[in-house]
């Protein structure tokens, strides 16, 4: 984990730019990437600027700190009991500087060993937007019909030279519901999504899984109440 503006940025360098409208796609019609990623910024993007609390839950050994993002090859390393670290903060998102985290608390933290609050660079936040702008420049890809977990979704799969991403978007509504990434052909990382339908029939993000092959972490992130009162 790097900069909290990004999405997996130890991913593979994950990455708002403004995408173009999508084209007309019948039901039965298996839609381009720039049409598929039309209809997930639409369904579950935000584009008024927001704050959201985000409890932030990291299972990692005692011996191991959380991924670093320089590292693209992830590290093997025994698996061993695992200590809870806990952070609270607000992300804030505005359109002119993207999305940026202020901290809200270091009480009823669990601190493993000398830890507590983590710096600003393991504070995590899910950037949807410029990952898929990441993956829409890559060289090769391929969307499939599938079904993940009982739902009909799109499979899309994406690769450069070194490293590849699958995701899988919803049929119906559009949110990507899971994504994996492999760094030569290894599994490095993949998260889960779950969302919250908003009053603008926007849908947020209300849970995020991510695990990591390398050195077993695991992070939960939880979503507070949205407040688009804010500027």
């Amino acid at each position: 984990m790097n900069n909290c503006t990004c999405f997996w940025k130890c991913l593979l360098l994950c990455l708002c730019a403004t995408i173009g409208g999508a084209k007309n796609v019948h039901a039965d019609e298996i839609p381009t990437l720039d049409d598929l990623t039309s209809q997930i910024l639409k369904a579950s993007v935000p584009v008024t600027p927001y704050r959201v609390s985000v409890i932030q839950t990291i299972d990692q050994s005692p011996t191991n700190t959380p991924p670093s993002a320089s590292s693209l090859v992830a590290q093997t390393t025994q698996k061993s009991k695992t200590i809870p670290a806990r952070a609270e903060y607000v992300l804030h998102h505005t359109t002119d500087k993207g999305t940026q985290t202020e901290t809200v608390s270091q009480s009823n933290i669990a601190k493993p060993g000398n830890g507590g609050l983590p710096p600003a660079e393991a504070r995590l936040s899910i950037n949807i937007p410029n990952f898929l702008k990441k993956i829409q420049t890559w060289p090769t890809n391929s969307i499939v019909n599938d079904v993940l977990d009982g739902k009909t979704c799109l499979k899309v799969s994406a690769f450069t030279s070194q490293a590849n991403v699958v995701f899988w978007a919803d049929a119906t509504n559009h949110c990507i519901l899971r994504v994996e990434a492999y760094i030569r052909g290894n599994p490095f990382a993949e998260s889960t999504f779950k969302y919250q339908r908003s009053e603008g029939s926007t849908w947020l993000l209300s849970h995020v899984e991510t695990s990591y092959a390398g050195d077993g972490n695991h992070v939960l992130l939880d979503y507070g109440a949205y407040d688009f009162s804010t500027k």
